[in-house]
């Protein structure tokens, strides 16, 4: 297991999005990236899992060049989940998370390793009843726990997930946040986009909020709740409730 570290990281596509970003993620870490619509969360967590190269800056895992490694290297040690993704076979739901197994199996044959990985990472996103139906019959929300499971049966030291909980119905949305809680505490290093404030406050993390192109990190709730950081990122004002729940109450935005 290796710390990511991300030193002076400008990441965009056509322009900037997010700018001089300096970012140590510890092994066993929950980091969170919020922010409103449009503000580069996915473009950076495409960055640091090397699918995209920086504008500039280091992004480095144990050392090395992410974007640099070989893409089978990058998979035993980085899970990816997007947010959408489509899917035209005709795979179950368990031939769609053994997927997971391919980069990090020794054989081209699927082992009893890889089936059991494979069938834990179901029985952990509560997919387990979806094994043998096909992707395409699946709801959103059921497919998105089979792209989680997936991840999971990758096995990989490092998750980064762009909005697990998108789709999910609320029971699953609770379901989903423990599990990234209790993975980290079994040494995973969880680094994920949340839409929703609440839920991002409700885990153990760090948080960093995208506002105009500046990634701001926080380490606590009295933090985040004394800074404004909430003001300034979505444009509204927010009443505090308790430390982990706030209510957006009035807009704020202007149109500079």
């Amino acid at each position: 297991m290796a710390n990511l570290s991300l030193a002076e990281v400008t990441i965009g596509r056509a322009t900037s999005l997010i700018e001089q970003v300096n970012l140590s993620i510890s092994v066993g870490e929950i980091f969170v990236l919020l922010g409103p619509n449009g503000s580069g969360k996915s473009t950076l967590l495409e960055t640091i899992c090397g699918m995209l190269k920086p504008i500039s800056g280091s992004v480095q895992l144990g050392g090395s060049e992410v974007s640099q490694m070989r893409p089978a290297e990058r998979s035993k040690q980085i899970a990816w989940v997007p947010q959408e993704e489509f899917v035209d076979f005709g795979w179950t739901a368990r031939e769609f998370a053994a997927l997971g197994r391919v980069a990090i199996s020794d054989s081209v044959f699927e082992s009893r390793t890889d089936r059991e990985a494979t069938e834990r990472a179901l029985q952990l996103c509560d997919a387990e009843y979806l094994a043998e139906r096909s992707m395409n019959e699946l709801s959103g929300g059921e497919r998105q726990r089979v792209r989680i499971a997936r991840a999971l049966a990758q096995d990989a030291d490092i998750l980064v997930l762009d909005e697990p909980a998108s789709q999910l119905d609320i029971a699953h949305v609770l379901t989903v946040l423990d599990l990234v809680s209790s993975l980290a505490e079994h040494g995973k290093t969880i680094i994920l986009t949340v839409h929703e404030v609440n839920q991002a406050l409700r885990l153990p993390a760090r948080w960093g909020f995208v506002n105009k192109k500046r990634l701001e990190i926080f380490e606590s709730l009295d933090g985040i709740h004394s800074s404004g950081v909430l003001n300034r990122t979505y444009g509204a004002e927010f009443k505090v409730i308790d430390p982990k729940t706030v209510v957006a109450t009035t807009c704020c935005r202007t149109t500079d």
